[in-house]
């Protein structure tokens, strides 16, 4: 991740929960009110955590196909500024449906799609999976 990336997802908590203890006092999924230890809630943590890594690895397998699609050795279509555009309004407007800080899910998409425009780049250009 850039430092950019770094800072902006470090900004964007400070948005999102200005006070420490925010979080608690507005849990964000009904499940997260019945913990009751903070070993419980890790381990809930744990859980999305892995469904998380399974996700961005399904991510990560259709973003190589789309990099042996594109032209080759093109940096313009592997970047995609307008997607990327698109996509960050979808994923904050979607994140204000659920009562999640737009400005987070930005910061995560943000660093997420840098990440992914790397691999996809490498893909295009070597021909690599």
């Amino acid at each position: 991740m850039s430092r950019e990336g770094s800072l902006g997802l470090l900004v964007a908590s400070r948005r999102c929960f200005p006070n420490k203890n925010s979080i608690i006092k507005q849990p964000f999924f009904k499940e997260e009110a019945m913990a009751q230890t903070l070993a419980e809630i890790r381990q809930e943590i744990d859980l999305l955590d892995q469904k998380m890594i399974r996700l961005l690895a399904e991510r990560q397998k259709l973003v190589e196909a789309a990099g042996r699609l594109k032209p080759r050795q093109d940096a313009a279509a592997v970047a995609a500024p307008d997607r990327v555009a698109q996509i960050i309004r979808e994923r904050r407007n979607q994140a204000a449906e659920v009562n999640l800080s737009p400005d987070l899910a930005e910061a995560v998409w943000r660093s997420m799609i840098e990440a992914f425009i790397l691999l996809e780049s490498k893909v295009n250009e070597q021909g690599e999976s």
